[in-house]
């Protein structure tokens, strides 16, 4: 979220870069000479000129060019970053995509907790969709089947006999009625952790269909349905997603990116 610091900020900027033409105090220019001349406002020359041959001098700046560094702090953790200002016909921006951010909207009950979910929104620089967490309420222990607090968050890289690399391959066969072919996950799967939430908790982010498939982690999608009579993803569409979201992870630097969870469920 952010929030401008000083709203005539952008004031002050335009004044520096594109300042107003200036009075000169004491300086006069002079039409029949083609000049400029220091004289008193009380002036005699000044007093008895009909003709208007002296005239206040304006001196007119010229119109700056140059880069602006932006300062910007995010709400909900110390995530500081700063963006790259230019302007040519427009402003352009430079935009920092290492923020995955996660907008909690809707939560199902179908009666039981594992089957129930909560459903969202999620952008990470180009990439969009929605995610799958479990029912709430939120906590912060483990074991308990329910979506971790909003707030942002840390990720590092994982991996565990439930979650190796080769989930996903046509090798594992916990997913052999799937049919599913897709390369070994780089890295593994990423973790997500904080002050409040500590890595032991082992809260990922990865594939899945619905709220069975997860007990505290997240699951993206492209698409989602949210009739719970129905699986809600599509699971190659949520590995495809997934993929997509660690190839970018890992092009800026897992250590560079964060997580924000935002609720704006009922």
């Amino acid at each position: 979220i952010l929030k401008r610091k000083d709203k005539d900020a952008h004031q002050q900027w335009k004044d520096i870069l594109n300042p107003p033409d200036e009075c000169m105090d004491g300086v006069w220019y002079d039409s029949c000479d083609n000049k400029t001349i220091n004289m008193k406002d009380d002036d005699t020359r000044i007093l008895t000129d009909k003709e208007d041959r002296y005239t206040p001098y304006i001196k007119k700046h010229e119109k700056k060019k140059t880069y602006l560094w932006l300062q910007v702090t995010c709400q909900g953790d110390q995530l500081d970053f700063d963006q790259k200002f230019f302007n040519k016909n427009r402003l352009e921006v430079d935009y920092n995509n290492g923020l995955i951010t996660i907008i909690r909207k809707w939560e199902h009950w179908t009666g039981k907790n594992k089957s129930s979910a909560t459903f969202g929104t999620f952008t990470f620089g180009n990439l969009k969709g929605y995610i799958c967490e479990p029912y709430g309420e939120e906590t912060t222990k483990s074991g308990k089947d329910k979506r971790i607090p909003a707030g942002t968050y840390n990720l590092i890289w994982h991996t565990s006999p439930k979650f190796p690399k080769n989930k996903y391959t046509s090798k594992n066969e916990d997913y052999k009625n799937f049919n599913l072919d897709f390369p070994p996950v780089k890295n593994g799967f990423l973790k997500v952790y904080n002050d409040k939430v500590p890595k032991k908790r082992g809260i990922l982010i990865h594939a899945g269909q619905d709220g069975g498939w997860t007990e505290g982690c997240i699951l993206p999608s492209k698409t989602l349905n949210k009739d719970l009579k129905k699986r809600n993803m599509k699971l190659k569409e949520s590995i495809k997603l997934l993929y997509s979201i660690y190839d970018k992870v890992e092009e800026l630097g897992v250590e560079n990116v964060k997580l924000i969870i935002e609720d704006e469920t009922d």
